[in-house]
């Protein structure tokens, strides 16, 4: 049928985070700011389109929705897309009439009366004298509004005051989402109970469909109505979980009642140990009495016969009871998210046993400033990936020694700070994709064997009087450079370099580079620099690759109809909130 090949351009707005807010806030609050209940935002939206929307005249791509695809007998999304003129906008049920002009011939000259979050307003109308861009912002912003900030349980709410209780929360863990940074991994559970959801009250409803239909019939032969006990304890299991994702939803999207709830769960674990000798704590999810018996063999070959062993279900709950000097052995392959080092600030070990190689990632929680943090003592890690993207610095030495050992690194403005009188070593590692790879502080020891640094905006960076060793390792195409030494005072050795020059360089300014390779860097494969004192380098954002989850529109419009059978409620899709333009 249609296809999106050959549509016009279409007109959309961009919003910030305090744009959204500024907007969506004086749209659900009147003029005397009284509050608006939940179940009086549907109506805040009617009036808001009727002050606003041109009534009629203008032209726009109708992007249908699965269920407006049906009535229309086309396909779903930009693939089914068709040219219509909007002949009327019925802002009471947040709906318009259209006639078709283009993308399906058969449907050509036909009216529909569709959602208005379908539209996407023409860049170029025919009519000049409309005035479109309130039209364009109204519909992005309804569209943003039931895409990603209202929830399916917002529609039987007793919520007094919806703007106060849920805007800004709603409103910041959505660009986290999006941004995959701060409370991300907040936003990502809210994403995954939000679509949980929209599945149980898709069943409820075809059983509420299959029990009325049931009803109908009885009523027709005179009979006596009996629902099964299985479909009965099917709707009451659902409403349940309805009532705990709406429960968790409410702790999870309020940043203080979520903080308390975390503080006291970390705080219920660690009473829960008895034992606080430092010993192995096994992150183990179960499985077959074979790959336990060599993960025990394994585990025997390492440790002493009487070192004390716990097991956990994930690796927050472990670090959760960690105490110094604790190795935690992680034994399922795939991520495994953390807010912070726990009991091992003060070191211990964190390491992957009996699983393939490569097989295991550390992602941050809810954190964008730094991910794990070492006070003192020394922490070893090894066998672990470690994905930094979207924090400004991945590994902090504020004192003791960080000891790593086949451990790639990706992303983050800055992946490894070693502090001042810290130490680093790291061996049989990469670190990629990041701003600064590696940065000494002054006073700092590190020491880069056998590793890879390479992609990053800058691959390591050395302060003055700081140390560095790098063997056996390759320093390249990193965008500017392969090794910045910093000055804090005025010197004469202040210069960009390649290849042999540039070793020779680095080595008078305490950075060693033996039986390296170091090259193909951007601007110079070794730069001495002078800075001002507390200046550093600073590495600007790094791409923040959001985890744009998918998220079910919630029903905020009526039925898209025709001269046809009623269908459900329309989604909005995710992938053209941001269209600009369909490529031919």
């Amino acid at each position: 049928m249609a296809s999106s090949r050959g549509l016009p351009e279409v007109s959309t707005s961009r919003l910030t985070r305090e744009e959204c807010l500024t907007h969506l806030t004086a749209v659900l609050r009147s003029d005397d700011a009284a509050p608006l209940a939940a179940r009086d935002v549907r109506l805040a939206w009617s009036a808001y389109l009727e002050l606003v929307v041109e009534p009629a005249g203008w032209k726009a791509v109708l992007v249908p929705s699965p269920d407006t695809a049906e009535l229309l007998n086309t396909e779903t999304g930009r693939r089914g897309s068709l040219v219509v003129e909007v002949v009327d906008v019925t802002c009471d049920s947040l709906e318009a009439e259209v006639e078709i002009i283009t993308g399906a011939p058969e449907l050509e000259g036909k009216l529909a009366t569709v959602p208005v979050d379908e539209l996407y307003p023409l860049k170029d109308q025919e009519i000049l004298s409309l005035n479109m861009t309130p039209t364009v912002v109204a519909l992005d912003l309804i569209r943003f509004f039931y895409k990603n900030l209202w929830m399916p349980w917002d529609e039987d709410s007793e919520c007094s005051d919806w703007v106060s209780e849920h805007l800004d929360n709603r409103l910041g863990l959505h660009f986290s989402l999006v941004g995959g940074s701060g409370d991300q991994a907040t936003a990502i559970r809210l994403d995954e109970l939000v679509a949980r959801a929209e599945l149980n009250r898709t069943a409820l409803m075809e059983l509420e469909d299959m029990a009325s239909v049931a009803e109908e019939s009885v009523a027709a032969e005179g009979g006596e109505l009996s629902m099964s006990y299985q479909m009965l304890g099917r709707m009451y299991e659902l409403h349940q979980d309805q009532d705990s994702i709406r429960r968790e939803a409410e702790m999870l999207e309020n940043p203080t009642l979520r903080l308390a709830v975390e503080a006291k769960t970390t705080s219920s674990r660690k009473k829960s140990r008895k034992d606080v000798t430092a010993g192995v704590l096994l992150v183990w999810s179960g499985g077959s009495l074979s790959a336990l018996s060599i993960l025990i063999k394994t585990l025997e070959a390492e440790f002493e016969a009487s070192v004390p062993v716990s097991t956990y279900p994930d690796l927050q709950h472990a670090v959760d009871c960690s105490v110094a000097g604790d190795s935690i052995v992680l034994a399922r392959p795939g991520q495994h998210q953390m807010r912070s080092l726990g009991g091992l600030t003060s070191g211990g070990r964190i390491m992957s046993r009996g699983c393939p190689e490569a097989s295991v990632t550390l992602i941050p929680g809810d954190t964008e400033n730094i991910f794990l943090g070492l006070e003192k003592g020394t922490l070893e890690l090894s066998d672990v990936r470690i994905d930094c993207k979207n924090v400004h610095i991945g590994l902090m030495v504020h004192s003791g020694e960080l000891l790593m050992n086949n451990v790639p690194l990706l992303g983050g403005s800055t992946t490894i700070l070693v502090g001042s009188g810290a130490k680093l070593k790291m061996t049989n590692s990469k670190v990629t994709d990041a701003g600064i790879g590696v940065e000494i502080s002054p006073g700092a020891i590190g020491c880069v064997e056998n590793s890879v640094l390479d992609r990053n905006r800058v691959g390591l960076s050395v302060g003055d009087s700081g140390k560095l060793s790098i063997r056996s390792s390759y320093v390249g195409k990193n965008e500017e450079y392969g090794v910045v030494v910093q000055c804090s005072k005025k010197c004469e050795a202040e210069g960009v370099w390649s290849g042999e020059q540039g070793v020779a360089k680095a080595a008078v300014k305490g950075v060693i580079l033996e039986a390296s390779e170091i090259g193909a860097n951007g601007i110079g494969d070794v730069a001495i620099l002078e800075l001002e004192r507390g200046e550093g380098l600073q590495s600007p954002s790094v791409d923040r690759r959001g985890h744009l989850a998918r998220r079910f529109s919630t029903p905020m419009s009526g039925k898209s109809v025709t001269q046809g059978p009623e269908s459900r409620d329309s989604p909005i899709l995710p992938s053209l909130s941001r269209v600009l333009t369909y490529q031919d």
